[in-house]
Formats: C-alpha cells, sequence, structure tokens
C-alpha cells in the first residue's frame, strides 16, 4: 500500500519531498510527466490506483511564473497547475479508500499588492490579474466537490528561495551589477497581466501593468523551500489545519532592504537602481516578468505561527546565504 503521492514534483520543493519521505521509510509514488515519475499522467488508471489507499497525497506540479507571460506561456501555467488539481481531485473522488490528507500547492499571487498591512488567511481574495486569477482556479478547482474523508489545504506559497528559478534569477541581476533598488515608474501599458476572463487590449486588459508609485518600498514575500517542506510536514501532524494555508516566511521585507542582501550575499560591490524603463528590458532579456520583483506582494503566515510552526529561516539573508551556496555548488 502506498502511503504518500506526489504530484508533480520536478521542482525544488517536489524533489525535496521526495527525498525527505524515502528517508523516513516512507512508501512514496510519484505522478507526473516527468523523466523517473512512476505513473504518468497519461496513465489514468495508474494514477486512481497510486492514490486509491494512500495516506497522503501532495500536489505540487505546475509551470513556473518565472517566466514571460505570453499566451502560450500563460496557457501553459494554467493548464498544468490546474490539470495537476482536477486529476488528484477525480482520482480522490473515485477512491474506495481515499487519503485522508491531500495538500495542494496554490500560490501566495493570490492576494493583491498591497502596501499598508500584511495579508493572511482571513483576508479576501480578488481576481484583478493573471497570477491572482491561476491561484483562485486552482483552490476552486481544489475544493469544489466534497469529498468528506479527505481534509484538504490549500499552500499558498510565497516566492521560493532555495536552488529555484527565482533565486536564480534575483542573483544574475545582482551579479550584473543590477541589483539596486528596482523602482516602479513609466512604461507602456500590456495585456499580459490581465485576468483570464478579459479581451487583450482593453483597458481593463492594460490596468494590472500599470505602474504602482511604491519607490522601492514594495514588500517582497518569500519562503526558503526547506520550511515548504517542513511546512507540509506540520500540516500532516496538525488536523487543525484545513483550507487555505499561507506559507510564507514571516519577515516580509521591502525591495531596497532585499537588493542590499542580495549584494551582500554575493559579494557585489555595484548596485545600479533601476526605474521601470531601464528594468523591463532587462527581464525581457532574461526572459522573466518585473512584476516578480515590482508587484508589492505582503503575506503573513498566520495560521501556521496560531498554531506554533516554527521557521528553519524566519529572515532573508541566512535564506540567500544557503541558496548562494547551493546554486554554486
Amino acid at each position: 500500500m502506498t502511503d504518500v503521492v506526489i504530484a508533480g514534483g520536478t521542482d525544488s520543493v517536489g524533489v525535496r519531498l521526495l527525498g525527505h519521505f524515502t528517508a523516513r521509510g516512507r512508501s512514496v509514488v510519484s505522478l507526473g510527466d516527468h523523466v523517473g515519475a512512476d505513473v504518468p499522467w497519461a496513465d489514468r488508471s495508474g494514477v486512481r490506483r497510486a492514490i486509491d489507499g494512500a495516506r497522503i497525497v501532495v500536489a505540487v506540479g505546475g509551470s513556473s511564473y518565472v517566466t514571460r507571460f505570453t499566451d502560450p506561456q500563460r496557457d501553459e501555467i494554467l493548464r498544468t497547475r490546474v490539470r495537476t488539481t482536477r486529476m488528484v481531485r477525480d482520482a480522490i473522488r473515485q477512491a474506495t479508500r481515499p487519503p485522508s490528507l491531500w495538500i495542494n500547492l496554490s500560490s501566495a499571487r493570490i492576494y493583491p499588492a498591497v502596501l499598508d498591512h500584511p495579508r493572511t488567511e482571513r483576508d479576501e481574495i480578488t481576481r484583478g490579474s493573471f497570477t491572482e486569477d491561476v491561484a483562485a482556479h486552482v483552490e476552486r478547482t481544489l475544493f469544489e466537490y466534497d469529498v468528506p474523508h479527505t481534509r484538504r489545504v490549500a499552500l499558498r506559497t510565497a516566492v521560493l528561495i532555495g536552488d529555484t528559478p527565482a533565486a536564480s534569477l534575483l542573483f544574475r541581476l545582482t551579479r550584473l551589477g543590477l541589483g539596486g533598488t528596482l523602482r516602479d515608474g513609466w512604461w507602456p501599458a500590456h495585456s499580459r497581466y490581465r485576468n483570464l476572463e478579459t479581451a487583450v487590449g482593453t483597458m481593463a486588459a492594460r490596468a494590472p501593468s500599470r505602474r504602482a508609485p511604491t519607490h522601492g518600498r514594495q514588500k517582497f514575500s518569500w519562503v526558503h523551500v526547506d520550511d515548504v517542506v517542513r511546512a507540509i510536514e506540520f500540516v500532516e501532524k496538525d488536523p487543525q489545519l484545513v483550507g487555505p494555508v499561507n506559507v510564507v516566511a514571516p519577515v516580509a521585507v521591502a525591495n531596497a532592504e532585499l537588493m542590499r542582501t542580495l549584494r551582500r550575499v554575493t559579494g557585489t560591490r555595484i548596485g545600479v537602481p533601476l526605474p521601470r524603463l531601464v528594468l523591463e528590458p532587462v527581464m525581457r532579456a532574461v526572459d522573466a516578468e518585473s512584476e516578480l520583483v515590482l508587484r508589492s506582494r505582503w503575506v503573513a503566515p498566520s495560521r501556521l505561527l496560531d498554531r506554533g510552526f516554527e521557521f528553519a529561516y524566519p529572515m532573508i539573508e541566512p535564506a540567500l546565504r544557503d541558496a548562494w551556496h547551493r546554486l554554486r555548488s
């Protein structure tokens, strides 16, 4: 009988989960289209057999947000994240012995950009932009049907720090001498950030890409990948944790502080402050969106802290130093 099912698993969280559970002697089955997966998604009956009788299912699949939001990439991000959730949901509904716990990675990008106070699980979610909309779609797929014997948890994870695409991009910008404060400003409005129901070219489609005068004060919520794995283990042991759970480090940083820390960690003396007018072409060259560093995302792990969870990496500098070491080794 399978103990743990990891759905997806090509990213740093999936890889660490596989090693984490295996090292503890637990029986693990991986689902996905990646090399080494035990059961491919195309094998629907195999997916159902793997999940039927499992104790816990952790769905971590989905394309990275660290890319350009072109229409093909938008479709891929939505498709892979919702597909994984839907296939796990359907298998659980058909199971004669459904798992007692289903943890599904969502995203802290579900919250709107704010500067006034951190958002918690008690705050309402919106559908103003693409990333907010994708996370909302994933969670709607997760919770839309009744599965009375399975506890469901949506882990709203922040930007992942570790041997991850986001950390790699931040280090790359810093080493290029572009690690100064990043400030929003004028840039032609575009439709790449539009939500899923807004037509290209309309004013509503362009609205999410318009400037926000944060002057380098935009917040950066993040979490170390090891703390994501630890949070998953914590959630498994705490039956009171149901529904959305924010998995973000308790101390968010302003962009100016983030960039100073990146310069210290990488030993880079030069950090040119960049207005958006200069940053946008740079981000295009590295195949990413400026919203990663310009959009103010301020999220707090309210429920985890209330239940007594302790972060191994509550502060940004030790997390970045660990990531810098891993990416260079």
